[in-house]
């Protein structure tokens, strides 16, 4: 498979996105990953895919980002099993309080 290039039986993704959105209607939670991919690198971001942003507008939900470092240090890049002895620091922010807002402002 080429880096970047993913399919998906759509069938199924029409199911999960129905399950998502009634899910948030109740009041639920959203915790997605805008990379789409697992990130190899520790110093830098891979390009952030729109998609599960849109649960976000449609919902007019609040956006958070969680940025933690260290992690490559407690699961190396290649190894079966991670768990060794590491500091992982994490950073909690909050982007914005309206994503229809922020993306209308972003257009």
């Amino acid at each position: 498979r080429e880096e970047g290039n993913f399919s998906l039986e759509r069938t199924a993704m029409d199911r999960t996105t129905k399950l998502i959105d009634e899910h948030l209607a109740l009041g639920g939670h959203l915790c997605i990953f805008p990379e789409g991919t697992l990130n190899s690198s520790s110093t830098q971001l891979l390009p952030f895919r729109a998609g599960g942003f849109q649960f976000a507008i449609r919902h007019d939900m609040e956006i958070w980002t969680v940025v933690n470092a260290g992690s490559q240090e407690c699961w190396p890049l290649g190894d079966l099993l991670g768990g060794g002895p590491a500091r992982i620091d994490l950073s909690v922010v909050k982007v914005c309080t309206s994503a229809r807002e922020t993306a209308e402002l972003l257009a």
